[in-house]
C-alpha cells in the first residue's frame, strides 16, 4: 500500500477511527502474546502513522502536535497498548528526522516507504565515550515499547572523555541520543507485566559499538534550534511532549471505559439491586459526573496545548515559557487523576464482568499501568507550583487598598 505525502491531520484521525474495530478485535490477543499481532502491525504500517511527525522535506506529514494528540486518543479507544507503543514509535521518528545531522537523517528518512520504527529508552542511563567521528557506546536500557515492530532501537547516555563526564556550556551534564539498527542491540526480554502487555517494552543491552556522529543528536541541554523544520512538539521540548503525549492516551482509555459501562448498564443487574445499573440512581449519579469531569478536563487539556504550540510557532515564535510550561505539566497530571476515576468508576461498577477477560479489565490494567510512569510524577506539580502561587496572589492583590504615596 502506497503512502502518500502531506496528508493533513483530518485524513489522519478518520484513519485512526476507521482501524479502531480492527484494533480492538486484536487487543486480547495482544495481551496473551505480550506483543502487537501481525494483523494489527501490519495495519498501523500500511496507514503510515510512523510519518506522522517525520518534516515534509523528507515527505511526512509534519503534522501540528495538537493533531497528533487526538490521534493517540483516538486510537487509545480501541487499544491502549497499540496507542502506547505507536506514541513512542511516532515520538522518536519525529525526533530523529528533525534533529539528526543531514547525512544521518538521509540515510533513515528519505524513502517515505522505509520509515524506521524506532523503539527504546532515550534517557541518558549509558555511558558514551567520545572517539574520533562519533562514540564508543555502552549501556542497558528498558521499556522499549514497540520492541517487536522496531528496525533499529535509540539509547541515551552522558558523554564522557577519558573516563570523566564532559559537562555542557550551562555546567549540565553533556548527554545524547542514538539511532541504533536493530541487529547492533541485544534484546532481554523480561516484559512480564500486568497492564500495557501488549506494548513489549523490553529490557536490552548495547555496546561496546561505535556509533556515528551521523546518528547522534543532543539530548540535554536540549536544542534551542531545530536541524531543519518539524514536527512544533519538538519546539515544547521533552518535558512537555512525553507527558501530554502520554495524556492523550489516559483519555482515550477512560473515554472507553465510560462508553462500555454505559453499554452494559441495561442489561447488568448486580446481586441484591431491584433494577439494571441503568436505572439505579448512584450509578446515573457518578456516571453523569464522570463524564463532566472527563469532558472539562479534556477541553481544557487541548486549550493548554493549542496556546503552548502556538507560543513556540505563531508569528512570534520564542522557547516555552515558564507560565504555559506548568500549565502543561499541570493538566496533565490532573486529566491523569480524572481519568483514572473514569476508570475505577467502570470497573467498580461493572463488578464480575470486569474481571474477565473482555474491555473493560483491559482499559483498567492499560490506565492504571500507564499512570505509574515517571514523567507523571506528582513532585513535577510541586515543581509546577510557583507560577501559580504567583497568578493567584496577583489576582487577591486586586481587592487590597492602594497605598497612598506621600
Amino acid at each position: 500500500m502506497g503512502i502518500s505525502a502531506g496528508r493533513t491531520a483530518a485524513e489522519m484521525l478518520a484513519l485512526a477511527r476507521q482501524l479502531g474495530p480492527l484494533l480492538d478485535g486484536e487487543a486480547r490477543q495482544g495481551e496473551l502474546e505480550a506483543a502487537v499481532t501481525a494483523k494489527a502491525a501490519e495495519a498501523l504500517s500500511n496507514a503510515g502513522f510512523l510519518r506522522i511527525q517525520v518534516p515534509k522535506s523528507f515527505g511526512g506529514d509534519q503534522l501540528a502536535y495538537v493533531a497528533v494528540l487526538k490521534i493517540f486518543e483516538e486510537l487509545a479507544r480501541a487499544d491502549g497498548s497499540v496507542a502506547w507503543l505507536l506514541r513512542a514509535l511516532v515520538q522518536h521518528a519525529g525526533l530523529f528526522s528533525t534533529l539528526l545531522p543531514d547525512s544521518g537523517a538521509k540515510a533513515l528518512f528519505a524513502e517515505p516507504a522505509k520509515t524506521p520504527a524506532i523503539a527504546g529508552m532515550p534517557a541518558p542511563l549509558g555511558k558514551a565515550e567520545r572517539v574520533e567521528g562519533g562514540y564508543e557506546w555502552v549501556g542497558r536500557y528498558g521499556f522499549a515499547s514497540g520492541s517487536t515492530c522496531a528496525t533499529h532501537f535509540t539509547a541515551g547516555a552522558l558523554v564522557v572523555e577519558g573516563g570523566e563526564p564532559v559537562l555542557a556550556d550551562n555546567g549540565e551534564p553533556l548527554a545524547v541520543c542514538a539511532v541504533i539498527p536493530r541487529e547492533d542491540v541485544r534484546e532481554l526480554g523480561n516484559w512480564e507485566v500486568y497492564g500495557m502487555e501488549a506494548t513489549a517494552s523490553i529490557d536490552y543491552e548495547i555496546g561496546p559499538l561505535f556509533v556515528s556522529d551521523d546518528f547522534v543528536v543532543p539530548l540535554t541541554p536540549f536544542p534551542t534550534r531545530l536541524a531543519r523544520e518539524g514536527s512544533p512538539s519538538f519546539k515544547l521540548g521533552p518535558k512537555i511532549a512525553l507527558p501530554t503525549g502520554h495524556s492523550a492516551i489516559m483519555l482515550g482509555l477512560a473515554q472507553r471505559a465510560l462508553e462500555e459501562v454505559a453499554l452494559l448498564a441495561p442489561s447488568r443487574r448486580r446481586l441484591g439491586m431491584p433494577s439494571a445499573l441503568s436505572d439505579q440512581s448512584l450509578f446515573r449519579h457518578d456516571l453523569v459526573l464522570r463524564h463532566a469531569e472527563l469532558t472539562a478536563v479534556r477541553e481544557l487539556f487541548y486549550v493548554r496545548m493549542t496556546d503552548a504550540e502556538e507560543s513556540v510557532t505563531g508569528d512570534k515564535p520564542g522557547p516555552l515559557d515558564a507560565v504555559r510550561s506548568d500549565r502543561c505539566t499541570q493538566v496533565a497530571r490532573h486529566l491523569h487523576d480524572v481519568a483514572i476515576r473514569c476508570v475505577n468508576f467502570a470497573h467498580e461498577w461493572a463488578g464480575s464482568s470486569a474481571l474477565r477477560r473482555g474491555t473493560i479489565g483491559r482499559v483498567w490494567k492499560n490506565a492504571n499501568a500507564a499512570n505509574t510512569h515517571a514523567v507523571l510524577d506528582r513532585n513535577n506539580l510541586v515543581d509546577a507550583a510557583s507560577t501559580i502561587l504567583e497568578e493567584l496572589a496577583t489576582g487577591a492583590k486586586h481587592f487590597m487598598p492602594a497605598t497612598k504615596s506621600g
